[in-house]
């Protein structure tokens, strides 16, 4: 989160295989996509090495993005007014969101934390300041992410699911690939926080 004057803006960084191999990182005021910074990669992450070295990049880029955010001299982009789509060849008339913009997009979701299989942070000052709001999840956070167990035949991945931590307030999700950890408040009657976490993740297709 990065707060300039009176707006909260949330940066996400992620990896992505579709439709093609990429870092984004994304900007967002109140779950609406202010701007995107992308970085294409040749081929798609195979192996634990490659995910190492694509860890880096993803860090460092949230870190520059980030930075540039921070600075008082950096013009902020203007939310985007609606606009009718024109349908693309094929009938799709909505490019493919990433899996932060449809957290995000959730009524009543405040935080996302990435993590990697390990349960490592991405983005700088993540740690602490999950550690500060959720110390005894911290302090178990290697047990707690062995709820979802590693894929046999894989070198780095892991069950695909939702995990319910504390109820209307903090979720776990593993992606296959990677963790999220979401920090939610109701501002809703009938949201119903797992099912929608669950559905947002139903189209993310974990690495080959």
């Amino acid at each position: 989160m990065v707060r300039r004057g009176r707006i909260d803006l949330q940066v996400q960084t992620e990896y992505a295989p579709r439709p093609y191999p990429r870092i984004t990182t994304t900007v967002l005021n109140s779950g609406q996509v202010l701007h995107k910074i992308e970085k294409k990669l040749d081929e798609p992450i195979r192996s634990q090495e490659e995910q190492m070295r694509a860890q880096r990049v993803i860090q460092q880029q949230h870190a520059d993005v980030t930075t540039l955010l921070e600075s008082e001299s950096t013009i902020l982009p203007k939310r985007p007014a609606n606009k009718k789509t024109t349908p693309a060849l094929g009938g799709n008339s909505k490019p493919e969101r990433s899996l932060t913009e449809r957290l995000a997009a959730i009524n009543g979701i405040q935080r996302i934390y990435q993590l990697d299989n390990d349960g490592n942070f991405v983005g700088g000052g993540s740690t602490e300041q999950f550690k500060s709001a959720f110390a005894p999840v911290f302090k178990h956070m290697h047990d707690l992410l062995n709820v979802f167990v590693q894929l046999p035949g894989s070198s780095n991945r892991r069950e695909q699911g939702v995990y319910e931590i504390e109820r209307d307030r903090l979720y776990m999700i593993s992606t296959g690939r990677e963790f999220y950890f979401v920090v939610v408040k109701r501002v809703a009657r009938d949201t119903n926080f797992e099912l929608s976490l669950r559905d947002a993740i139903k189209h993310d297709v974990p690495i080959a």
